[in-house]
């Protein structure tokens, strides 16, 4: 007999098998109850959430001749027969089926009453992917459908349907399942299928699953068949997961906090060598830091930790070692790779980079406020030796290049020169840069200054904070250090036609 993954065979067929959707499946028990079940519902929330399983119960319920408690019964003749519920529900992927012909069959046949049953159950899943003229064409059915019809519209993107098309329907939104009930949901379904887990284990598959229910089994289903007879645990489902264990996390930084260079390398070198991207370890990295934000605000015991108290009591430790001020850079500068890292490949090259500038920066806060040393003080020395190190390891074992003199005139006359040259060169070397230097044009201030004046005021604010990068790339490509200056574009000289005087208009426009 073929096997049958575990969010299928667990999938509820009664209201009180629906885990952490309590407000949805109250009302619509007590419509069943009180006789007062409308014609059109529209079921909204994040996937895996039990959409499509509480409407498919909800035809059920509508359908079943002696439902108990707003419950179906399962043993009437509608609930027992598959083939009644066949004639009756009607399931429809909007996805594959959107167009305006699929809705016109749907509409023609509605139009029949049901050959078993009460009413004919019309299940639109996906319901956002429906075209413009699919959703017109629905409309007038929606507003004033047969009697004996009943539609539910599902549906992840609810901001897509159209407004017309929502207040015809009864919305209700399914929110995120909340961990501890995904937690224990998961428990339940385990102790079912003779298997065991511990209780971390479980509740990082709730964290990671994101509150969707469907996510949840699929890993858990995913841990059974890898550790096929062993007891699941917390390391187990990391390793499925693709997750950086704990114990890095805790190593990595407390090698960023200890400005220890070689630490950080032997992380992220142990974390590649286990299959571990660069991009997921710094994911992994944001959470992490979260947490210590937390421990350190909430205490320990915050249940906003939602981790074992062993690991609460070593995050509690290794945030009040760290400081805010320091949590809050670290963050900040992981947050921001985060977001570079979906635009560029060398994914671990630049998470190396980020290590070794947040551990460079640190060096330098407590420099800026202690004395100034001497030149001949061991503790300079060592101190500039240890950058130096780090510095040469960033560029992958290159002495730092000597800064390059200022330009003079002819230097700039040649930049301006290049300009087009140099753009096409970026695309190649940094695209985002280059991005925002589309249509920006290069000219010359007095004292030697280049000033680049861009096309629009957004990329004018882009550049600024890349202006570190613009500048060692004009470097690279003159031999020049360069002193940028950046405008942003000048309004338009130009008016409207219809607000200026007729002389002006005349004069502008040759009459």
């Amino acid at each position: 007999m073929s096997y049958t993954a575990l969010y299928r065979k667990y999938r509820p067929r009664l209201f009180s098998g629906v885990v952490g959707q309590t407000a949805a499946v109250k009302t619509i028990r007590n419509q069943i109850i009180s006789g007062r079940v409308t014609h059109a519902y529209l079921f909204c929330g994040t996937r895996g959430t039990g959409k499509t399983s509480v409407a498919k119960i909800f035809a059920r319920a509508v359908n079943c001749e002696r439902p108990d408690g707003g419950e179906p019964c399962g043993e009437c003749a509608f609930c027992r027969s598959a083939d009644a519920a066949q004639l009756a529900v009607f399931e429809i992927d909007a996805a594959s089926n959107n167009g305006v012909d699929n809705i016109r069959d749907l509409i023609g046949a509605a139009a029949y009453p049901p050959a078993v049953g009460r009413r004919k159950v019309y299940i639109i899943d996906e319901a956002h992917m429906l075209s413009a003229g699919a959703f017109n064409a629905l409309l007038k059915t929606l507003e004033e459908p047969p009697p004996h019809v009943m539609f539910i519209l599902a549906t992840t993107e609810p901001h897509k349907i159209p407004p017309t098309i929502q207040s015809r329907c009864q919305r209700f939104d399914f929110r995120r399942i909340p961990r501890e009930d995904v937690t224990a949901a998961l428990a339940a379904y385990l102790s079912a299928e003779g298997a065991e887990a511990d209780a971390d284990a479980l509740a990082y598959v709730a964290r990671v699953s994101d509150g969707a229910m469907r996510d949840a089994l699929s890993i858990m289903d995913q841990c059974l068949s890898y550790y096929f007879g062993e007891r699941i645990t917390l390391e187990m489902v990391r390793d499925v997961c693709g997750a950086v264990d704990g114990e890095s996390l805790f190593a990595l930084t407390d090698a960023l906090l200890a400005g220890d260079a070689d630490a950080v390398q032997s992380v992220v070198d142990g974390a590649a060598e286990s299959g571990k991207d660069a991009g997921r370890l710094c994911s992994e990295m944001v959470s992490r830091l979260r947490d210590l934000i937390v421990a350190l605000t909430a205490g320990g015991g915050s249940a906003a930790l939602d981790v074992s108290a062993p690991e609460a009591a070593r995050l509690a430790e290794q945030a009040k070692k760290a400081g805010k001020d320091e949590l809050i850079r670290m963050i900040s500068a992981f947050a921001d790779l985060q977001n570079t890292l979906r635009f560029d490949p060398n994914d671990r090259a630049l998470f190396e980079v980020c290590c070794f500038k947040y551990i460079a920066g640190r060096d330098e806060r407590p420099a800026a406020q202690a004395p100034a040393a001497a030149p001949t003080d061991p503790a300079f020395e060592a101190r500039l030796a240890r950058i130096e190190r780090m510095i040469e390891k960033a560029a992958a074992g290159k002495q730092p290049a000597r800064p390059a003199p200022p330009p003079d005139r002819g230097d700039v006359k040649r930049a301006l020169e290049g300009w087009a040259d140099f753009v096409r060169s970026v695309r190649t070397e940094n695209a985002p840069l280059a991005g925002f230097l589309d249509g920006a044009s290069a000219g010359e201030s007095d004292g030697g200054i280049l000033v680049v004046t861009c096309q629009r005021s957004y990329d004018e604010i882009e550049l600024r904070k890349r202006l570190s990068e613009l500048t060692a790339l004009l470097a690279k490509r003159f031999g020049r250090s360069f002193t940028v200056r950046l405008n942003a574009p000048k309004p338009s000289a130009q008016k409207r036609a219809d607000e200026m005087p007729f002389d002006e208009f005349a004069r502008l426009f040759g009459e």
